[in-house]
């Protein structure tokens, strides 16, 4: 099989690259060993790498360790690192299927504060109409109560 020309430079500005980022120490073991051949040196940098100790770094432990508690549904996390190392476990249709689960719940989550909204309004309205209902009888009763101490007035009779 052969590359064409674009391939080849691709692959060796990728080689390049790479070869850059063994030579700094800033590929880790498990990148190194997944890389593909054509990627790779196979020169003193890279045995270097590959004789480091298996140990991962505390930072991986601390997130395996809120993973399974995650997992184990003891911990609820929104740990954007944590949540994106889960995912990655997770296979690809069930991660769509959690998202399309989010997506339905958080747009029923905004149809009940709509209608919440909604409600409140007609309370609102209705307790502004009952206001005003009652401010309508104190008036007519303050005006009735004027027309009957106006009549008394006139009658003579003082109460």
């Amino acid at each position: 099989m052969s590359l064409s020309v674009f391939e080849l430079r691709r692959r060796r500005r990728q080689r390049a690259n790479f070869s850059e980022r063994v030579a700094n120490g800033k590929v880790t073991k498990e990148e190194l060993l997944n890389a593909p051949d054509w990627l790779r040196d196979f020169d003193e940098a890279e045995d270097a790498i590959l004789a480091q100790p298996d140990e991962k770094p505390e930072e991986e432990l601390e997130s395996t360790r809120k993973t399974r508690l995650f997992l184990e549904g003891c911990v609820l996390t929104e740990d954007p690192f944590v949540l994106k190392l889960i995912v990655s476990k997770l296979p690809a249709p069930l991660v769509s299927a959690i998202i399309e689960q989010l997506i339905k719940e958080l747009e029923e989550a905004q149809q009940e504060e709509e209608k919440e909204k909604e409600e409140e309004q007609e309370e609102e309205q209705e307790e502004e109409e009952q206001e005003e209902e009652e401010e309508e009888e104190e008036e007519e009763d303050s005006i009735a109560s004027r027309l009957l101490k106006r009549r008394r007035k006139e009658r003579g009779q003082h109460y």
